[in-house]
């Protein structure tokens, strides 16, 4: 009995073998991981734009504002310990940017000059100042491949799955369409440009868009205080860039939040 008992068992395995793996064994296997290395990202980010609503000004759709009539956080990276920390979620773990593991994410705020977002504003809570947050980082290696250096399937289906159509995350690519030079990209073939403020300045400059920078993933969103939006294109062809409504009071571009008495751009169709 014992003897059928492990020829049974070796003929089992040696049929196991045999059997064709599963058309879907990416999706359940490995993309779970790539969806939670994008969720913790966004986590960065959701709670960089957490921050800033808490130090806006109040209204009626921003109760958790501050008083009076101008935004008390400035340009510069907001730091983990002393800035974000209390906006993450309940046993999250941050990822902070390691200089010498060259991983992990950042959260930055920029100002820019009205009409000209290649140049920085000396005062973030000046009249007709634009504000931009954007997180951004290396890609793990893990999610890279390593021929063209762009994100690989699984990662671009975590993304998809997780933001769907929105243009307002992806990785960095340069371009030279117009007077940009760099590009968010997903598995859409809609790009946001980003402003050359961002690309040439602050902890961006030197981690995402330097000659041996490694491919970084971006989420970005703007705050503005006149009629302007950030250009949008197909595929890296620039389209026409549009209008804002520009109001107070209006809903935060990816992320869901509401932006206090400023209205970020729209960045979608």
């Amino acid at each position: 009995m014992y003897i059928w008992v492990v020829l049974v068992t070796f003929m089992t395995l040696l049929y196991a073998f045999n059997l064709s793996v599963r058309g879907d064994e990416r999706r359940l296997a490995v993309e779970p991981l790539a969806e939670a290395e994008v969720s913790r990202f966004a986590i960065h980010h959701r709670m960089g734009q957490q921050y800033i609503r808490e130090h806006s000004p109040k209204s009626d759709s921003n109760p958790v504002g501050v008083e009076g009539d101008r935004i008390t956080y400035d340009k510069g990276i907001l730091d983990y310990e002393t800035d974000l920390a209390d906006y993450a979620p309940f046993g999250f773990q941050v990822k902070p940017y390691d200089v010498g593991e060259n991983e992990g994410y950042k959260t930055e705020v920029y100002c820019a000059v009205d009409g000209d977002w290649s140049t920085e504003a000396q005062n973030c809570a000046a009249d007709g100042v634009v504000r931009f947050l954007v997180t951004y980082g290396p890609i793990p290696e893990r999610w890279l491949n390593h021929n063209s250096g762009t994100p690989n399937n699984d990662f671009l289906n975590a993304l998809q799955n997780i933001f769907e159509i929105d243009n307002t995350i992806g990785y960095a690519t340069e371009t030279s369409s117009g007077p940009y030079k760099m590009q968010l990209q997903g598995r859409e073939d809609n790009v946001l440009y980003l402003p050359n403020l961002v690309v040439d300045s602050g902890g961006f400059s030197q981690i995402c868009s330097c000659s041996g920078c490694r491919r970084c993933l971006v989420y970005f969103t703007s705050y503005v205080t006149s009629e302007q939006v950030l250009p949008e294109g197909s595929g890296g062809d620039e389209s026409g860039s549009g209008e804002s409504g520009g109001g107070e009071g209006g809903s935060e571009s990816g992320g869901g939040e509401s932006g206090g008495s400023e209205a970020p751009a729209p960045v979608t169709p």
